[in-house]
């Protein structure tokens, strides 16, 4: 696959810094222009999230858990009543606690709704829609499956523990295919795992609980998280990856024309 990249392209350019190295191990022209996501933060943003990444939410009353299960509806179906009886555990355990359900834009509210009406047990909650950067701020910790969020909750240096499910046969398949130590983004810039993932069957609804009450009740892990969540959101370059691919375009085309 890469030798046919090799001779089809001129230039790659990625988002992610671990492809940069690879694509220049196989002698493909890359640059690694950052992630688009860090245009989404103004200066004022990014400075507000160093103050975090030094304090965190410590400030509210009771601890705040966000629910991401997912940006598609398949995903939402399948993740959310897993979620919804892990929040059920955790709730047993801290009388005062609350979560909140973020959905995205593209996510049916239907199945969130009747997902909720199976599942009564919770009693504080609240559905927050829209911009998911404001979850963030509320929530101390987040469980989120796995997908482009997670990158966004460490560049709001948000502690994380990440979960996904699939049918039997696309696992199977998968670990057929793919040899990876780490399936979350955060986790695989980093080169190693700095937040917990759970996959497949692990992803139950007692280990949920559990990995998310152990890092509520570790005060200075989470402050030592926040700090190398931190440390990826450097890594992944700095806002403008859009101009700068829109020069690595520019340049390539007046040295053709």
């Amino acid at each position: 696959m890469v030798k046919i990249i090799r001779k089809l392209v001129d230039h790659i350019a990625v988002i992610l810094p671990f492809e940069e190295d690879f694509y220049k191990k196989h002698k493909v022209p890359v640059t690694f222009v950052g992630h688009p996501l860090l245009d989404n933060y103004t200066q004022n943003d990014l400075r507000q999230l160093d103050t975090l990444e030094t304090v965190g939410n410590e400030n509210y009353e009771m601890p705040v858990i966000g629910l991401l299960p997912g940006s598609r509806d398949r995903e939402v179906i399948r993740h959310l009543p897993v979620m919804l009886d892990a929040a059920k555990i955790l709730q047993s355990r801290l009388k005062n606690i609350k979560f909140i359900i973020s959905t995205a834009p593209s996510v049916e509210t239907k199945h969130v709704e009747e997902i909720l009406k199976k599942h009564k047990g919770i009693c504080n909650y609240q559905i927050a829609t829209g911009d998911v950067k404001k979850v963030f701020k509320m929530c101390k910790i987040v469980v989120a499956a796995s997908g482009t969020v997670t990158l966004e909750a460490a560049i709001s240096c948000t502690p994380t523990v990440i979960i996904y499910k699939v049918s039997p046969v696309s696992y199977w398949l998968g670990k057929l295919m793919v040899k990876v130590k780490n399936f979350g983004l955060v986790n695989l810039i980093a080169g190693k795992n700095i937040v917990p993932e759970l996959l497949q069957d692990e992803a139950s609804p007692e280990n949920i609980a559990n990995t998310a009450f152990n890092m509520l009740k570790d005060a200075k892990g989470l402050q030592k998280l926040r700090k190398k969540l931190f440390e990826i959101r450097d890594m992944l370059g700095g806002s403008g990856a859009s101009e700068r691919v829109a020069e690595i375009a520019l340049n390539m085309m007046e040295k053709k024309y």
